[in-house]
C-alpha cells in the first residue's frame, strides 16, 4: 500500500545501512540510472552529506546508532518494495568471502550487485554506471 503510494507520487525511499562510505555512494548510482523517470528520492544513510547538493534527491537524512534510527530502518525493511528500496545485496557471505564473490561468470558493477534484489536490476544492461558527487546545485 504505501509502495503503490509512493509510486502515484512519483517518489523512492532508498535506503542503507552500513558504514562503508563507498557503499553509501553506490546509491548515487541508482540516482542517475532513474534520472530520466524524474524520481523523486529521499535517502536514509549514514552519510548523507553525500546527496546534499545532489538536484536529483528531495530528501536526504542521516541515520545514526541510535533508537529512532533502528526503528525507521525496521519499518523500511518491513514495507521494503519497489519503492521502498534496500541497497543491500541479499546474497550470504559464505566462507568469509565477500558477497561479490558469489557471482559465477557474470561481474556486475557493485551497484548493480547490490540491487540484484530489485526491479532495477537488469543483468544485460551494460549501459556505464556512474557514481556521482555534487558539491554545488
Amino acid at each position: 500500500m504505501i509502495n503503490k503510494f509512493l509510486k502515484y507520487l512519483n517518489f523512492v525511499i532508498l535506503f542503507k545501512d552500513g558504514t562503508a562510505v563507498g557503499d553509501q555512494l553506490l546509491m548515487s548510482a541508482l540516482i542517475e540510472k532513474l534520472k530520466k523517470e524524474k524520481v523523486n528520492f529521499i535517502i536514509f544513510s549514514r552519510y548523507n552529506e553525500l546527496f546534499y547538493n545532489n538536484p536529483k534527491v528531495f530528501f536526504s537524512f542521516k541515520l545514526k546508532k541510535n533508537f529512532y534510527s533502528k526503528f525507521i530502518l525496521k519499518m523500511l525493511r518491513f514495507y521494503e518494495g519497489d519503492n521502498i528500496i534496500n541497497f543491500q545485496s541479499k546474497r550470504q557471505n559464505s566462507n568469509q568471502k565477500y558477497f561479490f564473490y558469489s557471482f559465477k561468470n557474470f561481474y556486475p558493477h557493485l551497484a548493480r550487485a547490490h540491487l540484484e534484489h530489485t526491479k532495477y536490476f537488469n543483468k544485460n544492461d551494460n549501459k556505464k554506471i556512474k557514481c556521482e558527487i555534487f558539491f554545488f546545485k
